[in-house]
């Protein structure tokens, strides 16, 4: 093994953890908004109203609900308001 691949896999495997160590949950914990708060809303009214909603109130038509039910199935497998999973 040459001197250069011994330092370039640890160097790598470092960078990589400190990515995750501290970039990944100050992301976590930032508020959602836009269109992720949309996609949220939605998701968390199929799964507890059973319809797509923004409000949780009236239907909502002005987009389809393809990501809300993705999220939505993702909701159901590691709890709603996972933003991790």
């Amino acid at each position: 093994m040459r001197s250069y691949e011994r330092i370039f896999f640890p160097a790598c495997l470092a960078v990589f953890a400190a990515i995750i160590l501290f970039l990944l949950p100050a992301r976590l914990l930032a508020p959602i908004g836009g269109d992720a708060l949309s996609y949220n809303n939605g998701a968390i009214s199929i799964l507890t109203k059973h319809m797509y909603s923004q409000d949780f109130i009236t239907p909502f038509y002005d987009r389809e609900p393809g990501m809300s039910i993705f999220i939505a199935a993702v909701y159901t497998i590691f709890g709603i308001g996972n933003i991790a999973a």
